[in-house]
């Protein structure tokens, strides 16, 4: 009787092993695939580099994160551009499909889609979005142009200024939008509280860059008399003040374009050596216009498309190179600690961070 039940007692206690073990096993497991499959929970979204993929069997709109690689979030062949509401984590884009383009919304994790207005007969284009989402701005491109906005909370359609325009920005913090008249040439400034005008000055699209980190400043090229060739000069926008600071003339031949600010006293900008270089390069100056470092590594290669990650120390960018037939554009990274140049799509366009 007692060698039974020494029997009974091992092959439960067995049992009881087996069991904990497998649970062990299994718990391992998905723990292992839930570190493959993060959820955007998980993700530190401020890190995460968003594009639109060209890419044969991932078209649509996709991101880079450093710790999961790519992924795409919104799969449409029919994308032709987005912008990111960085306050409320909303992906705003323009579908053109079979002749008509809609807008759409969306969260951050391609979730919950909506249609935000549909375009009918019209073409849309420069679309952007508020970075708490609230409004959609966007150009309406036919004999019947203007710039408008979409307010989501009542879904009503407002018109901003019966126009042509060609590009729409809004500042970071949501209190400015600006946009660029195509007949007159002007970049006009316009408070968002009651769409007042603020401030317009001569501008051309290449030269217009990017908001300061406090959201209140931005430099802005010039050209010569002529308009078309040589860039002359550059000076710095104050939304706030209403003024502009001459920051420093450029030498013949020298050409910056889409300046960045890289910190208070120091821009990115896309460098040609010449009128007759086709290529653009990727440097860093000072306030003065003095080249501090070339980032860009390949001359043959075009640069367009900076988006500075100030956090974290890293510039998206666009590449292609002109001198191939079979290049396609590129979206690659530039990280300031180590100097690496990372490509992370290859058939991509329009690199842009939550941020």
């Amino acid at each position: 009787m007692g060698g039974v039940c020494y029997w009974n007692m091992n092959r439960k206690l067995f049992r009881l092993l087996f069991l904990l073990s497998f649970t062990f096993v299994f718990s391992c497991r998905n723990a292992f695939v839930e570190g493959l499959n993060p959820s955007t929970e998980a993700l530190d979204l401020n890190s995460c580099l968003y594009y639109l993929s060209r890419a044969s069997g991932a078209k649509g709109i996709s991101r880079y994160c450093n710790h999961s690689g790519s992924e795409i979030v919104i799969p449409n062949e029919n994308i032709i551009e987005f912008d990111l509401a960085s306050i409320s984590n909303r992906i705003v884009y323009l579908i053109r499909a079979n002749g008509n383009d809609e807008i759409w919304m969306a969260e951050i994790s391609g979730n919950g889609k909506e249609k935000v207005h549909s375009c009918l007969d019209e073409k849309c284009g420069n679309v952007v979005v508020s970075p708490d989402g609230s409004s959609v701005y966007f150009s309406q491109m036919s004999e019947q142009a203007a710039l408008l906005m979409v307010d989501i909370s009542n879904d009503s359609l407002k018109t901003i200024s019966n126009i042509a325009v060609d590009w729409i920005d809004i500042s970071p913090d949501g209190s400015y939008l600006r946009f660029h008249e195509r007949q007159s040439g002007y970049l006009r400034i316009l408070s968002t509280n009651d769409y007042a005008h603020k401030f317009s000055i001569p501008a051309d699209i290449d030269l217009i860059g990017e908001w300061s980190s406090d959201y209140r400043k931005f430099v802005i090229g010039e050209r010569n008399a002529q308009g078309i060739l040589n860039v002359t000069a550059y000076s710095e926008i104050s939304a706030e003040k209403l003024g502009k600071e001459e920051l420093f003339n450029l030498s013949q031949g020298l050409q910056y374009y889409n300046p960045i600010f890289a910190s208070e006293n120091t821009f990115f900008v896309l460098m040609r050596g010449g009128l007759k270089d086709n290529t653009k390069q990727i440097v860093k100056i000072d306030r003065h216009g003095d080249q501090l470092s070339l980032i860009s590594r390949t001359a043959f290669y075009d640069h367009s498309s900076l988006q500075w990650n100030e956090r974290d120390g890293i510039l998206a960018f666009q590449q292609f190179d002109p001198t191939s037939s079979e290049s396609v554009p590129q979206i690659a990274t530039w990280d300031q600690k180590s100097g690496d140049i990372s490509v992370i799509a290859q058939n991509a366009v329009q690199p842009q961070w939550l941020n």
